[in-house]
């Protein structure tokens, strides 16, 4: 009986240590970084400012490189320190203000597929296929460390993910595996059905 008792008073004693040092610990953690400056025109090169409660956060630079954007935003990140999940929220809230879908594609300059879709981007077919969308280009060299943590499961380049208005993965993706040789003929189809959901 006596041994019941100190091993309860030992659990007992262990979780008020735990929720002191969790007290402790939330007290001392700084607020989130909140996305401050809300972006015009978010079809025009742009860079995005994180700008935190407290302390110093680094930018990342959001720019349009799309060939038609009229009819859609291509937009191309450099991260510079900011956590994937910010920038993700900050650009699908910029693809939901001007009404169209977020995507997330991850290249490289070194994948054969995402340098034939960079080339033939301006082709009618592929302005037609990517008409209403808003991707958001990640890098994926500069991305790898941090994809898995935001839900996003990369396993061959280039991959595009369809993100929710939050910047969170839905799990539909496409891949370049979809189409045979690189060319806008290919390319376009299979990704016009993706961005329509099909």
């Amino acid at each position: 009986m006596r041994l019941k008792k100190l091993s309860f008073l030992l659990v007992l004693l262990c979780f008020m240590l735990a929720c002191q040092a969790i007290t402790r610990q939330s007290t001392q953690i700084s607020p989130t970084a909140v996305p401050t400056q809300k972006v015009d025109a978010p079809l025009t090169p742009t860079i995005q400012e994180i700008t935190p409660i407290e302390g110093n956060v680094p930018t990342y630079e959001s720019t349009n490189v799309s060939p038609a954007p009229d009819k859609f935003a291509l937009v191309k990140i450099v991260g510079n320190g900011v956590p994937l999940d910010e920038i993700l929220y900050a650009e699908a809230q910029n693809a939901v203000e001007l009404g169209i879908k977020p995507f997330v594609d991850f290249y490289a300059d070194w994948c054969p597929p995402c340098r034939a879709i960079e080339e033939n981007i301006g082709d009618e077919l592929m302005i037609d296929a990517f008409t209403g969308t808003y991707i958001i280009q990640l890098d994926f060299d500069e991305w790898k460390g941090n994809i898995t943590d935001a839900g996003f499961y990369v396993v061959g380049i280039p991959t595009y993910y369809e993100v929710d208005a939050e910047g969170r993965s839905t799990g539909r993706m496409i891949t370049g595996g979809a189409w045979g040789e690189d060319v806008a003929g290919n390319i376009a189809p299979p990704m016009k059905a993706f961005f329509a959901g099909e």
